[in-house]
């Protein structure tokens, strides 16, 4: 940038000034000019209208001087002064509007974005105005029943539950359980298998109810296939987070006509959920589960025997008809919800050697904690959106890739 400061007399001026705006001024091009007088900014507009014609440079009037700073060292001052002085460690937008009010100097704007952008401080303590889209990715698809559960603790009016769900057919259970302990939770999931048969695999959340030696020796006796989600991402453990909302609604509903202990209000919201169409198979759960539409003994509509062979026959090719068009129906779900998901701009993209800080647990309890710890060094990335990340102390721990935030505006 360039500025020019002229001198021009008060009375016969206007040779002056058309001289000054040949020599100095170009076509089409921006200029800011500031007058020390009224009388001589009226004096420089006649002249001006005067002299240019159509190919004019662009003049604008400054109403207020700013001082042009050109020492690195002092522009680093003012933006330290201006960011952490009395505003208190505030965002780009208003340090920079705050600086451009006093102070000029070529990229003024990107010297404050990088100054604030390296700011620990901020970096530590700041909310996520706009967390990171990490693009979805397409999960293993079941294709019948039982083949996945997913399971959780939840619990309501002080009463906790032990909850099943089916990832294939959708069929929730519920089981009251007086404690966390290990046992009873192994207990709770040879009641389910005893009704249901043995999963092939269970979904569970990483709290240590689940993840022990005694949960793990059980599913090592019947071999089930264990996965546990990432550590503070309920959205990996996503169907069984839907099922609690659900039961949260049906409960509340019951509540407003019985007054029922919340065990035997659980049992009902139960029944209510497992005999509800599902929006994406478009059965209820137990339609899918029984192969029937009602809760009788569908070998009661036939009263020969001669037909119960070629029924069985019948009800399972049927069956595997339904299951295939599920499969297929919920695949397509799948898709069309990720690919929605993942046309929304602004999507993060995370690498390794890259330097994140991570969601601090603690301060959704405590507002005065730093909404972010770190800095960490990604070392791994995960084909499930987790990676694994180590600390300055060398310490390594797997999250989720939305837990994370790269060093981006304050």
């Amino acid at each position: 940038m360039t500025i020019i400061k002229a001198q021009i007399a008060q009375d016969n001026n206007n040779q002056q000034i058309k001289d000054l705006l040949i020599d100095y001024c170009e076509p089409k091009r921006h200029y800011y000019c500031f007058f020390d007088t009224e009388r001589m900014y009226r004096d420089f507009c006649k002249v001006y209208n005067e002299t240019f014609n159509a190919e004019t440079p662009i003049l604008k009037r400054c109403t207020k001087r700013i001082t042009l700073i050109t020492d690195k060292n002092e522009q680093k001052e003012l933006i330290r002064d201006h960011h952490e002085g009395k505003t208190n460690h505030r965002g780009i937008r208003e340090t920079y509007t705050r600086l451009q009010r006093l102070y000029y100097w070529p990229k003024l704007t990107k010297d404050v974005a990088d100054y604030i952008n390296k700011c620990e401080i901020c970096k530590r303590t700041k909310y996520e105005r706009h967390p990171p889209e990490i693009p979805l990715k397409l999960t293993e698809q079941v294709d019948r029943p039982f083949q996945q559960t997913n399971m959780d603790l939840f619990t309501i009016e002080g009463t906790t539950f032990l909850t099943v769900i089916d990832a294939f057919t959708k069929l929730a259970q519920a089981y009251q359980v007086s404690s966390k302990n290990a046992i009873e939770i192994c207990d709770k999931l040879l009641i389910f298998f005893q009704h249901y048969g043995v999963p092939e695999k269970i979904t569970f959340d990483s709290g240590l109810e689940f993840q022990n030696d005694t949960v793990k020796k059980l599913l090592e006796t019947h071999k089930i296939k264990s996965h546990f989600t990432t550590p503070r991402h309920p959205q990996s453990n996503g169907l069984i987070e839907r099922l609690h909302s659900t039961l949260t609604e049906h409960y509340r509903i019951l509540k407003q006509y019985f007054k029922d202990p919340p065990i035997t209000t659980m049992a009902y919201a139960i029944i209510g959920y497992n005999n509800s169409i599902h929006s994406v198979t478009n059965y209820t759960p137990l339609e899918l589960l029984l192969g029937h539409t009602t809760s009788r003994n569908p070998f009661d509509i036939y009263h020969d025997t001669r037909y119960f062979q070629q029924y069985n026959i019948d009800h399972k090719n049927r069956m595997k008809l339904i299951y295939q068009k599920i499969t297929k129906d919920m695949q397509q779900h799948k898709k069309h919800v990720i690919e929605r998901r993942n046309k929304q701009p602004n999507q993060t993209t995370f690498v390794l050697g890259q330097q994140v800080y991570e969601q601090n647990p603690q301060a959704d309890r405590n507002k005065s904690k730093n909404r972010y710890i770190g800095p960490y060094i990604i070392t791994a990335i995960n084909n499930d959106n987790t990676c694994m990340i180590r600390s300055q102390d060398q310490q390594t721990k797997r999250v989720h890739m939305d837990n994370l935030r790269p060093p981006v505006p304050g």
